[in-house]
């Protein structure tokens, strides 16, 4: 099996309707959709080496191919990073701890080594902070990770009935813990109500129905874009092409197929246009995104994230970061000019970055202003690389 570190947010989703996109977002506001809270940590794989009775991890699908790695390998892999190498090193003998305090057996039916199950977790630490100015170093496991389905909740419910309450480990410095409940506001019918509209107006400006999904609504804009751009292609079927390159739909042309029988004048308009899709995509589906975001910001207002002991300090310190990206980031894409947009708008006041939530059998996501400063922040350690 295939791993993937990747949880989509909300609006990725696009297999959605607008109609079903109320619903969820109705069902979270009012408590019905359990919520969990997404934390600004590194991720780590988690498996058992039944041999010696320890932790193996990993990082990457690299790492899972060649068999995991044990404590030497972890801190080779980071042996160009002190601080990751001390974080990780010191994650990794808190997880030795927990598992030799742990019965064997337990751990042989959650982690089943015969097959090599890996669970996901995240490595927090106060020592190196991202974004978030955390208090506490914890690992948190996640309800994901690789697992066969008729294992997985099994597999969930052994771990979780063991680390059911915060432990502590590595003498006393590292807790480890299952997922944490979302802190969140239940928000008033009147203002749900504000943010329905607001979904109502991008559908309308998208020229859909609310029975539209998030995909046919991305497919309907790229279709305007193309007929406004590429001004001198005629052929639905090379356009077509242009589509299914775009957004990644089968069958996905290559590049030559789509040059194919055009002029130079054509060539030359859709490499530019092909070049640009991701700004492209950026503007189609930012209208969405900002909803989205709008509706979490209003859920996470004022909240506390568990690792986090001074929520006025945290706020502070993430809100002159974002002050400072604002200020030193020169690259003006779309991408940028709408992170600058959130955040001139949108102070932080909360030191959640987000929330998890399960729907259809996947994890989504939904992130308030972190998203945006974490985006200026890679930006800026881009421009400034030497």
């Amino acid at each position: 099996m295939t791993y993937r570190r990747h949880i989509n947010h909300l609006y990725e989703a696009n297999y959605l309707t607008f109609k079903q996109l109320k619903k969820i977002l109705q069902d979270i506001a009012t408590g019905f959709t359990d919520t969990f809270e997404k934390f600004d940590g590194a991720n780590l794989l988690v498996s058992l080496d039944d041999q010696e009775n320890l932790p193996i991890v990993a990082r990457a699908q690299q790492d899972i191919d060649a068999g995991g790695l044990n404590k030497e390998k972890l801190l080779h892999k980071f042996s160009g990073a002190d601080k990751m190498s001390d974080v990780f090193g010191s994650a990794y003998d808190a997880i030795c701890e927990f598992f030799n305090n742990s019965n064997a057996n337990v751990l042989k039916e959650v982690f089943n080594p015969f097959e090599r199950q890996w669970i996901s977790a995240e490595v927090v630490s106060e020592s190196a902070v991202n974004i978030i100015p955390y208090s506490k170093n914890c690992v948190l496991f996640h309800r994901t990770g690789i697992l066969s389905a008729e294992t997985l909740k099994e597999s969930f419910d052994n771990l979780f009935n063991i680390i059911n309450e915060e432990q502590r480990f590595n003498e006393g410095n590292w807790i480890i813990c299952p997922p944490k409940k979302a802190s969140i506001n239940e928000i008033s019918a009147g203002k749900l109500k504000k943010h329905f509209e607001n979904l109502n107006m991008v559908a309308i400006r998208g020229r859909v129905l609310e029975e539209a999904t998030i995909g046919q609504y991305k497919e309907k804009w790229l279709k305007r874009k193309m007929l406004e751009n590429l001004t001198t292609i005629y052929s639905s079927k090379k356009l077509n092409e242009i589509e299914n390159y775009i957004l990644k739909k089968e069958p996905i042309p290559r590049l030559t197929e789509i040059k194919k029988g055009l002029s130079k004048f054509q060539e030359i308009q859709v490499k530019n246009f092909i070049e640009n899709r991701k700004n492209i995509l950026e503007e189609i589906m930012f209208p969405l995104e900002k909803v989205i975001f709008e509706f979490t910001k209003d859920l996470l207002s004022g909240q506390k994230s568990h690792l986090v002991e001074d929520n006025e300090m945290a706020v502070n310190e993430i809100n002159k970061k974002a002050e400072f990206y604002l200020t030193t980031v020169k690259n003006e894409s779309v991408s940028f000019q709408n992170a600058k947009r959130v955040l001139r708008e949108n102070k932080a006041n909360s030191s959640v970055e987000g929330i998890v939530f399960e729907l259809d059998g996947n994890n989504y996501k939904m992130i308030g202003e972190y998203k945006y400063i974490n985006r200026l922040k890679n930006e800026h350690l881009k421009e400034n690389k030497k």
